[in-house]
C-alpha cells in the first residue's frame, strides 16, 4: 500500500465492497469501506479521511466515450454529513476516464433497475484482444 494512502478509507458501494475480488483489489490501494449511511456516519464521527465516488453504479451505467457524464442526482447525503461533522470537501474529476472503456448505450430502464438491485447495469469493454484491460489510446 502507498504510504500517503494509509490514512484514507475508500468508500464503495456495499455490493462492490462485499465482492471478494474487488475487496482484495481495494486493500492493495488502501482501506476499503462500504459507503452505506451508517458506516459513513461512523467513519466521519471518528474523524477519518474519506474518499468517495458519489456517482456509483448509475454513473458507470451512463458512461459514454462520446461525452463526459456525471451522476449526482440523489447524492447529496455525503455533503450534509460533511457539514455536520466539520469535514472539508475536495471535489476531484478525472477527465478522459470515459475513454478507458467503451460501454454499451441504451436500455436505460432495465439498466437502472439492475442498479437498484445492487448490480451494475454496465457492459464495459477495453482492448479488443482483452476486453477487461483498459484502452490507453488518446
Amino acid at each position: 500500500m502507498r504510504p500517503e494512502l494509509s490514512c484514507v478509507d475508500f468508500c464503495f458501494s456495499p455490493a462492490l465492497f462485499h465482492s471478494p475480488f474487488f475487496q482484495l483489489l481495494c486493500k492493495i490501494v488502501g482501506h476499503p469501506q462500504p459507503a452505506d449511511k451508517v458506516n459513513f456516519k461512523r467513519l466521519m464521527k471518528s474523524g477519518k479521511n474519506l474518499a468517495l465516488i458519489p456517482g456509483g453504479f448509475e454513473e458507470a451505467t451512463i458512461t459514454s466515450g462520446a461525452a463526459e457524464r456525471v451522476y449526482l442526482k440523489d447524492r447529496r447525503g455525503f455533503v450534509k454529513y460533511a457539514l455536520e461533522n466539520g469535514f472539508a470537501l475536495t471535489p476531484v474529476y478525472t477527465f478522459g476516464e470515459n475513454k478507458t472503456y467503451s460501454n454499451v448505450q441504451g436500455a436505460w430502464g432495465i439498466r437502472f433497475w439492475l442498479n437498484s438491485l445492487g448490480l451494475p447495469g454496465i457492459l464495459p469493454f477495453g482492448k479488443w484482444w482483452c476486453p477487461i484491460l483498459p484502452r490507453n489510446e488518446h
